[in-house]
């Protein structure tokens, strides 16, 4: 899911990540494994968001984390790939 600016200023608010710049070697090389997301890291790992539903709120806009990538080491230099987990915690955007 590729986030409009509104719905990528919401997300960073409520999980504090950094958003993968969409014009660099990192987003050309993220997008050919996972396809076209944008892509978040926080000092958990590498992240994207999916639309999801919620019926206690269904006229609200709601994305949940999925998780792609740990850090390897306390550097955050190097993501290892896991398989992808998906935060239960719901985002309103």
């Amino acid at each position: 899911m590729l986030l409009e600016e509104p719905h990528l200023n919401a997300v960073i608010a409520h999980t504090a990540a950094n958003v993968i710049n969409t014009d660099s070697d990192t987003q050309r090389r993220l997008e050919f494994v996972f396809g076209k997301h944008t892509f978040f890291t926080n000092e958990k790992g590498l992240f994207i968001v999916e639309p999801t539903t919620d019926p206690k709120r269904p006229n609200r806009t709601l994305v949940k984390r999925v998780r792609l990538a740990n850090w390897v080491a306390p550097d955050l230099k190097f993501l290892k790939p896991i398989n992808a987990t998906k935060k239960a915690k719901k985002i309103e955007i």
